[in-house]
């Protein structure tokens, strides 16, 4: 009997060593060592991927440190884009409002309520300077008018003619004005812009656009009928 006790403990020995293999051959998870040596400050970890989790054991406040500089990170990228778009919606509210409108290009260029040219023969040559219509190239022909601002938009409400390139949206004053021609003289060129100064007494005519409809550009002048 013991014998044969000793005989089926062998093979069932052999069996099992069949099964499973020797303990030496084991090799234990490398990931579960990682943690192991992670949480036990060990140096196990250094070549593997996860050593990370060493350092945040060893030093929690890194990860913490971690977590804000990405938040960080996140907030500027954020507020940059934000940044960019106000510099532009500023920006182009300065272009507006240095862009001179039609109406304010009428205002600089005809617009002289305050004076009259009277005898002064160098009134044109001052004023048209003065006005930056000779800047670059002379300007051959223009007129200043000496009324008042609200008198000249109020034509606009008066008698409507054709314009002399055909649009419709011309006005001719009820009434003569005081204007001052001012007309490039003879052989005269840039950078040396001489006018001649004539004063006159005409109905003026002028073109009217946006809201409020007032003047953008002096089409014409008309003698007074007698």
């Amino acid at each position: 009997m013991y014998g044969r006790d000793e005989k089926g403990k062998k093979l069932r020995k052999e069996r099992t060593q069949m099964l499973l293999p020797p303990f030496s051959s084991w090799r234990p998870n490398p990931f579960v060592i990682c943690l192991r040596s992670a949480f036990q400050g060990l140096s196990d970890c250094r070549n593997w991927p996860f050593s990370c989790l060493r350092d945040q054991a060893r030093d929690p406040a890194r990860l913490l440190r971690g977590s804000e500089a990405t938040m960080a990170q996140e907030k500027s990228l954020i507020l940059f884009p934000l940044l960019v778009l106000v510099l532009l919606v500023l920006g182009c509210v300065q272009l507006s409002l240095g862009k001179e409108s039609p109406a304010m290009k009428f205002e600089r260029q005809h617009m002289d309520s305050g004076s009259t040219s009277s005898s002064n023969s160098t009134y044109c040559n001052q004023m048209m300077k003065r006005r930056n219509m000779t800047q670059g190239w002379c300007k051959p022909v223009n007129t200043f008018v000496h009324e008042p601002l609200a008198d000249v938009q109020a034509i606009c409400l008066q008698k409507n003619i054709t314009c002399k390139n055909g649009q419709s949206n011309c006005y001719q004053s009820s009434s003569s004005m005081h204007i001052t021609d001012c007309r490039l003289t003879s052989g005269s060129k840039y950078p040396n812009c001489a006018y001649r100064t004539s004063q006159k007494e005409r109905h003026i005519i002028v073109a009217c656009e946006g809201n409020p409809y007032v003047p953008v550009h002096f089409d014409a002048s008309v003698e007074v009928s007698t």
